[in-house]
């Protein structure tokens, strides 16, 4: 943000140059066309710097547990989409809107999921996201059912390596329960942000459920940091600015030149 700031400064000071130079040389009407005709220049190049842009999705591409699985219930079930009302494009789909409008499929607690074994609530959830990643955000869409079956405390680590030897500590947290059978379209996404990190592997570490037999969830995605999303807006150089600044005293020579009378 910082260096967006800087740029913001630059085109304002280069603005209000230009505005002293013109107003030097022309009339107070010529003047109020220039103005016009530089806000508007000097507020496209101003929105070209302050453009919000969030990360895209990231798929993990393999899922493992210490917790074991229920049977027919893998862990694979988590990272393949398959428990979503609607899927994504991995890389490209922005992750800020999408989590948080799409919900699991009705009856995504019969197949589309993972459950651990019986009696067994506690223990670690790795994903390998394929590759070295900047991360900055981990969302969770839990088991649907109100049996007490989602995960609730959690701890997430993150590390370069899938034995977990050097792991960086992102947080602990609080996922909330789902909300029912038969009303999975509430059941959307639940984000949890960190700072950004490296990372090639992250352990969800699992501390509690809702008080249930098993631990469910039915799916589970990642943040790319904005820098691996795809490319914003470019930002105008200093050069541009001035190339700018001289196409808007062009045009006010022009409109000088029309008001003054031709000799005969």
């Amino acid at each position: 943000m910082e260096g967006s700031s800087r740029d913001e400064r630059l085109v304002l000071g280069l603005g209000w140059v230009i505005v002293v130079a013109v107003s030097v040389m022309f009339k107070e009407c010529e003047m109020r066309r220039v103005l016009r005709i530089l806000s508007v220049a000097v507020g496209m190049s101003l929105a070209m710097t302050g453009v919000a842009h969030a990360g895209p999705i990231l798929m993990a591409s393999g899922a493992s547990t210490s917790m074991g699985s229920y049977s027919g219930y893998s862990p694979s079930a988590v990272i393949d989409q398959s428990g979503l009302e609607a899927g994504y494009v991995p890389g490209v789909t922005d992750f800020d809107t999408y989590v948080p409008a799409t919900a699991t499929l009705l009856g995504a607690d019969t197949g589309n999921i993972w459950f651990s074994p019986s009696d067994v609530t506690t223990g670690s959830f790795d994903f390998a996201l394929g590759g070295l990643f900047d991360i900055t955000s981990f969302a969770l869409w839990t088991d649907p059912q109100n049996a007490g079956l989602g995960v609730k405390d959690f701890e997430l680590y993150a590390d370069d390596n899938a034995a977990f030897s050097s792991p960086t500590f992102l947080g602990t947290y609080l996922a909330l329960a789902g909300p029912g059978t038969n009303v999975e379209s509430l059941n959307v996404g639940q984000i949890f942000g960190f700072a950004p990190v490296l990372a090639s592997n992250v352990r969800m570490q699992i501390l509690s459920n809702y008080g249930g037999f098993v631990i469910g969830i039915s799916e589970a995605a990642f943040e790319m940091a904005d820098t691996q999303g795809p490319a914003p807006a470019p930002v105008p150089e200093p050069t541009s600015f001035l190339l700018l600044g001289t196409g808007i005293a062009l045009i006010a020579v022009r409109l000088r030149q029309r008001k003054v009378p031709q000799g005969r």
